[in-house]
């Protein structure tokens, strides 16, 4: 690998939503990582899978895909959203709201949930981190994106108590 070649690894990072990049070529091995901003505002999410169509589901992106949140994403006010417990992320990762791409999430807004239920992956250095529901509950909201970077103790969903 050049320079110029690698210029180019990093500016294409850069301009990226991606935080990491492991590019490997012959046997030149380049580890390219950056840090992204952390709004730590809210992002409601629903997915209406029933919407989706043929054509939808045959190209999946491996860039980040980024779904508008729906009508029926209710925001909580503050007083009801002291009723309602957060579920942090246990570590620093990409998170996934779906077993594969084109597939339904673990949970959206409105679900119950058993404690020890999948309701998301985190994946971190090439590990597949099942996140379970620390108890049984309903799914009230859900603040992160799918394939979206999320931080150590980064609120994930909020969720009512059962």
């Amino acid at each position: 690998m050049n320079y110029q070649e690698l210029l180019t690894l990093i500016d294409k990072l850069d301009q990226s939503k991606v935080a990491y990049l492991e590019f490997t070529q012959g046997s030149d091995k380049v580890v390219l990582s950056k840090e992204v901003p952390f709004d730590k505002g809210p992002v409601l999410q629903t997915m209406d899978h029933t919407t989706k169509t043929v054509q939808d589901q045959a190209e999946p992106s491996p860039s980040t895909v980024t779904e508008v949140p729906s009508k029926e994403t209710k925001e909580v006010s503050s007083s009801e959203n002291s009723q309602y417990e957060a579920i942090n992320s246990p570590i620093v990762g990409v998170v996934y709201l779906q077993p594969q791409p084109g597939e339904p999430s673990y949970v959206t807004v409105g679900d119950e949930v058993k404690k020890g239920q999948t309701i998301c992956i985190i994946e971190a250095m090439k590990l597949m981190n099942e996140i379970a529901a620390p108890f049984d509950g309903i799914i009230r909201e859900v603040l992160v994106e799918n394939d979206n970077v999320v931080e150590f103790e980064q609120p994930l969903f909020k969720i009512e108590r059962k």
